[in-house]
């Protein structure tokens, strides 16, 4: 699938923006220049480039709102599992992808059915599960441990700091955006900070300026696709291929800001410093609720 979605892509979208789009779409990296790979590290954004939950919840959601008026639950529940399992298997199977695959999976089911859930029980679930599969990818894969550490810290995090970003105009999904980039930069700085010893120092405005450009390229780029041999086919692959062009224009710069290089007590200190925001973000949110610092150390 990855193949064959890479090469309609490339008829209809402008190189090297058709790889792009494809990374987006599967997975698919390696047609990407090199240069281009190291601005999207360097800004912050290399997480776009790999398929990972955010793409497995945009196609739940989708199925979703596409079948809801006609399908009941049971049957709805059934596809969008098996609209899930096909795009893990169609973008690779990564460890990423598998763990955004089951947890998108069990939290459809569990909604669907109207069953309580958490949904921090339905990601350690996930992890047990691909743990026991593959044990290694505890240890030595970083995929995996960064995709477990944002998605955690977001679903912690991210409620508290929509609340306290509460000023900031919901324009174009900008508060829900940043709250998640904080959220996420907050979880994985100090497994960053000690597996490659460097931080973006502003991958936050990075991710705020180009998240909500990925569904809409995802949404045309499938459209193009599906589309190749049809004049409509052209108008899409030119939406694509600007929207991508603003894509690596944002990652361009964002390589240009210098980056913080850490060593081992860095780290430590990153560490101690993004605890400290955590339980911050927690301790507002929940004093907010109680009322005063008294009930909050309760």
């Amino acid at each position: 699938m990855q193949a064959v979605v890479g090469s309609r892509l490339d008829a209809v979208v402008e190189h090297p923006q058709s790889t792009i789009a494809a990374a987006l779409l599967t997975g698919q990296r390696t047609d990407i220049p090199k240069q281009t790979k190291e601005e999207f590290r360097a800004s912050g954004l290399a997480h776009l480039l790999a398929v990972s939950g955010y793409n497995v919840t945009l196609v739940a959601n989708m199925l979703l709102a596409l079948t809801k008026t006609w399908l009941g639950k049971r049957t709805q529940t059934v596809l969008v599992l098996a609209g899930i399992t096909l795009f893990v298997l169609g973008t690779g199977a990564s460890a990423a992808v598998v763990r955004a695959g089951i947890m998108g999976g069990l939290a459809t089911y569990a909604l669907q059915g109207g069953r309580p859930t958490r949904a921090l029980r339905i990601l350690l679930l996930a992890a047990v599960l691909m743990t026991l599969l593959n044990p290694r990818v505890l240890i030595f894969d970083v995929g995996f441990q960064l995709s477990i550490a944002a998605t955690g810290s977001i679903l912690v995090l991210g409620r508290p700091l929509l609340k306290l970003l509460g000023k900031i105009p919901e324009i174009l999904g900008l508060r829900e955006n940043l709250a998640t980039s904080l959220a996420a930069t907050i979880g994985t700085a100090p497994l960053l900070a000690y597996t490659f010893g460097l931080l973006p120092l502003l991958g936050v405005l990075s991710n705020v300026l180009a998240v909500p450009l990925v569904p809409l390229i995802m949404l045309f780029g499938s459209i193009a696709a599906g589309l190749v041999g049809t004049p409509l086919a052209g108008v899409f692959g030119w939406s694509v291929s600007v929207l991508v062009e603003i894509l690596e224009r944002i990652a361009s710069l964002g390589a240009k800001i210098p980056q913080i290089s850490t060593n081992s007590l860095a780290s430590i200190v990153v560490l101690f410093v993004s605890t400290a925001l955590f339980l911050l973000i927690l301790g507002i949110n929940r004093m907010g609720k109680r009322g005063t610092v008294k009930e909050l150390l309760v």
